[in-house]
């Protein structure tokens, strides 16, 4: 019995404590430690997996050989001459890969990421919330986004300075200079670097913040000549800020519209973008039913924390508290209303306008919205502390979940690269896939990610990214005895003719099983039984290397025609009837023959 008394008791004084808010006292430490926690799945294994991630290790290393002025990468690839809103991942990725694996260099950007994440936010809450509260580890879990685990890089940097713009913006608004103007302007040219579309919706943001907080103070002012001398300085503080990359902004929807002539639109229906939300899509990464239940617990989490807040908000605005200045509970509204429009706009855009994915882009910026107006009010003790363990739960929960699938994919990715031991640098490399996982679809990308090769099937390179075709110096390519000219798939390379013969060195097959009983690979089968020859297949057979095995033999057939004298005459009179180089014309002429009689 005494022992009972004594728990009441504790339980009694834990409570009263909670009363005072001393439960945030602690704040910086706890966040730190669920920092470190949500962490330990990255560097726990080699390689970080993800959709999209394999695509920017292989560009990265283009941008590197490119700086190095390596001849045999100028030829296929160049920089893009276009300013493009996806350069920040690309070019800080390039910057780890020139001292660094790519393995690490991809885990240095993505540690970059977390960091700038959960910096970005206090530092836009401090804008508002000198003191934290424990409700600031919210950002922690909403930072491991599907997106991130995706590999779209430049959105998740974009959220960065999505942030720290938003907060700069609150801190200097009222005393705008000449210097602060340049740095909110690098700011914003930072954030359109990353991803125009987090630029959009942080344009869109702002906007409704700043038109509902002039209206709200139309109502609540009676000068309103000094509102409005107030209002057009702060616009114009923004508007001349925003000049140079709204130009930047402007110029990329002309370059994409170019490139995509077509207007590709889908959406979803109410019901089905509604369930997304309350399944909290936007944190899923490998597996719908799994990641569900740390999800839930977030998502009660919100939900409670929205009726407390609410109420707070409500009770506060209606008796103006004396400890919380009218601006602040003002500035708390409309963030709330900015908020909201978010919300108003991931229901009514299409998920699918030229790109896909439109529909969890608004979310993740919506809930990152959401969290932050949620830490703007001031909640009691216990259900701060509350909050807080399920939060912890939540992540420690989905960071557990995550081991497993990083497992089973190094797995795959090292059984992969097994072929790099077998590749010589500087050739060109023909991937193909054949697997029905869908995050192994650009899983090829990482051969030669450490390596100068050149990979035809690098995806990021037909002209929104910071890589593009060298269509002046693009060689014609042969994949076996036929030419793959690539001017009918989708690279604008002229005169064709004109250009030197080089060979695909090598072809990476990933998905052993399926391609050998794929009836419909059986032209490209042909090729490589007749061309190439089988190097290595990988330890658990998934992965096959098959490496060109008839350039010797052209280039003694080559050699015997320069040696024949009629032969080599008409070689001569071919050349000049098809306008192309002699050269080529024996090169061809080799092939033929090889294709003939071998």
């Amino acid at each position: 019995m005494n022992v009972f008394w004594q728990m009441a008791g504790w339980l009694n004084h834990f409570f009263k404590q909670l009363r005072t808010r001393d439960v945030n006292k602690y704040e910086k430490v706890v966040f730190f430690i669920l920092f470190l926690i949500n962490l330990i799945p990255l560097f726990s294994f080699r390689f970080a997996p993800s959709l999209d991630g394999p695509q920017h290790l292989c560009t990265s290393e283009v941008i590197v050989e490119l700086w190095k002025s390596n001849g045999l990468i100028s030829n296929f690839f160049s920089l893009n001459p276009e300013i493009v809103g996806n350069w920040t991942g690309h070019f800080v990725l390039s910057v780890f890969n020139f001292f660094l694996p790519a393995w690490l260099a991809e885990k240095c950007l993505i540690f970059l990421y977390y960091l700038g994440i959960a910096l970005g936010f206090r530092y836009m809450l401090k804008s508002w919330v000198p003191r934290l509260s424990l409700l600031s580890l919210l950002i922690i879990p909403f930072s491991s986004t599907t997106l991130l685990m995706l590999g779209y890089y430049n959105f998740c940097l974009a959220t960065i300075f999505f942030f720290f713009a938003f907060g700069y913006w609150k801190r200097h608004e009222n005393r705008p200079s000449l210097i602060r103007m340049l740095v909110f302007s690098a700011l914003l040219v930072l954030l359109f670097l990353s991803h125009t579309f987090v630029y959009t919706l942080f344009g869109f943001t702002l906007a409704v913040f700043i038109f509902t907080r002039c209206i709200v103070e139309i109502l609540k002012i009676n000068d309103k000549k000094a509102l409005l001398k107030t209002t057009l300085r702060k616009g114009l503080f923004v508007l001349i800020a925003a000049i140079p990359s709204i130009i930047l902004w402007y110029r990329y929807l002309q370059l994409t519209t170019a490139l995509t002539p077509y207007k590709k639109i889908a959406t979803m229906s109410a019901g089905q973008l509604a369930d997304r939300l309350y399944r909290l899509e936007m944190l899923i990464g490998f597996h719908h039913i799994r990641e569900a239940a740390p999800n839930t617990i977030l998502l009660y989490t919100l939900i409670i924390l929205t009726i407390f807040s609410a109420f707070s908000g409500i009770s506060r605005f209606r008796n103006k508290s004396a400890d919380t200045p009218i601006d602040f509970i003002l500035d708390r509204l409309a963030f709330f209303i900015a908020t909201s429009a978010l919300l108003l706009l991931y229901f009514v855009f299409p998920n699918e306008i030229i790109s896909g994915n439109v529909s969890t882009r608004i979310a993740i910026i919506f809930f990152f919205a959401f969290i932050v107006w949620i830490n703007l009010i001031r909640l009691p003790g216990w259900l701060v502390f509350t909050g807080a363990i399920a939060i912890a739960v939540a992540t420690v929960w989905h960071r557990a979940l995550i081991f497993e699938f990083h497992d089973i994919q190094n797995a795959e990715i090292a059984e992969l690269l097994e072929v790099e031991a077998y590749i010589e640098p500087n050739t060109i490399i023909l991937p193909r896939t054949y697997s029905a996982n869908w995050m192994h679809n650009h899983y090829t990308c990482y051969v030669g990610s450490d390596m100068p090769v050149v990979n035809l099937a690098n995806p990021q390179c037909t002209g929104q990214f910071p890589v593009v075709w060298n269509y002046e110096r693009y060689p014609d390519v042969f994949f076996g005895g036929k030419s793959m000219n690539f001017s009918g798939n989708k690279l604008k390379i002229t005169n064709p003719g004109q250009r030197p013969i080089v060979f695909v060195d090598y072809v990476v097959i990933w998905g052993k099983q399926l391609f050998d009983n794929d009836t419909q690979s059986a032209k490209l089968k042909e090729v490589l039984n007749k061309y190439f020859e089988l190097t290595y297949v990988s330890s658990n057979k998934k992965a096959m290397l098959f490496r060109f095995k008839a350039g010797a033999r052209i280039k003694e057939i080559a050699a015997g025609i320069y040696n024949k004298k009629s032969w080599i005459e008409e070689v001569r009179d071919k050349a000049e009837k098809r306008g192309i180089p002699v050269e080529k014309m024996v090169m061809l002429d080799a092939i033929y023959m090889y294709n003939k009689y071998y």
